[in-house]
């Protein structure tokens, strides 16, 4: 039962994270005047579970992976690699933030990195990256993207979510 409150926690934080995202980025588009806003960006067409194979998840988790389950909201992509022996349970979730440009994701993943309780700073991965302990997440900057990668308890750690960052970062578009 402590791993189901983990993850409800994980993910409120994760949610939270993105409000606050959101709520700064309009607070400061309604400061501008209305003619000059930029359009919100969207995730638009992306596919976060283009991302990432079942396959490539099974290996870097070692753990067997459902059917990706893909969901959008705003500028939010999702892709959920649930786990068979748990319906309620996933694996790995990979959340894709598509920002207005490459200064607002490094604005939200600075938000949320303000936010973690234990940070690990990551070299090697997109503009900036960081392990999120306590939440079991890798977050990464890259251009206008911000990319999540949350982890079951059982599914690895920092090694296992780098392995499967690097396979998707290059799959993101331009």
């Amino acid at each position: 039962m402590p791993n189901a409150i983990d993850r409800r926690n994980s993910t409120a934080a994760l949610i939270a994270c993105f409000l606050v995202t959101l709520a700064t980025h309009a607070m400061t588009s309604s400061r501008v005047a209305s003619a000059s806003l930029p359009s919100q960006a969207g995730a638009g067409s992306l596919d976060a579970c283009s991302l990432l194979t079942a396959a490539e998840v099974q290996t870097a988790t070692k753990k067997p992976v459902l059917v990706p389950a893909k969901s959008q909201v705003a500028n939010l992509a999702s892709c959920g690699f649930g786990d068979p022996k748990d319906a309620t349970s996933k694996v790995v979730d990979l959340n894709v933030l598509v920002a207005t440009n490459a200064a607002d994701a490094r604005k939200a993943l600075s938000i949320a990195k303000s936010n973690a309780a234990d940070v690990l700073p990551v070299a090697g991965l997109g503009d900036e990256a960081y392990w999120d302990k306590f939440l079991r997440t890798l977050r990464v900057a890259k251009g206008r993207y911000q990319l999540d990668l949350v982890l079951d308890s059982a599914a690895g750690g920092l090694e296992a979510a780098k392995t499967l960052a690097a396979k998707a970062l290059p799959r993101l578009p331009a």
